[in-house]
């Protein structure tokens, strides 16, 4: 399975990256790629959010692309949040002991 990446900014100004989709080792570097572009063309940005709905696999590779994620939004004053993870994102969050790492945002209505 494929990951797709949309990115939008949302009314706080903050980039956000709709993931949908498989994050694993073969789409890790997709990630990476994205969110060091989006974190780039929005300097300054007021954060960087992970929309994490629509990830139906996840795996530890998923895990350490979204912790490098958070590293880069750290390193470029950038807040970092997740929104609306899947089940299954939630869960391996919850195992790896991160669940509770960034914070955690609804879905917008």
């Amino acid at each position: 399975m494929d990951l797709s990446i949309s990115e939008e900014t949302d009314d706080a100004h903050r980039r956000v990256l709709r993931l949908v989709g498989a994050l694993d080792l073969a789409s890790r570097d997709l990630l990476l790629d994205a969110a060091a572009k989006a974190l780039a063309a929005s300097r300054p940005t007021t954060g960087l959010v992970l929309d994490l709905a629509g990830v139906s696999f996840f795996d530890s590779s998923g895990v350490g692309a979204v912790v490098q994620v958070a590293r880069d939004a750290e390193d470029a004053d950038a807040a970092f949040a997740l929104q609306a993870p899947s089940q299954r994102v939630t869960r391996v969050l919850e195992v790896s002991g991160l669940l509770d790492a960034w914070p955690i945002e609804d879905a917008p209505v």
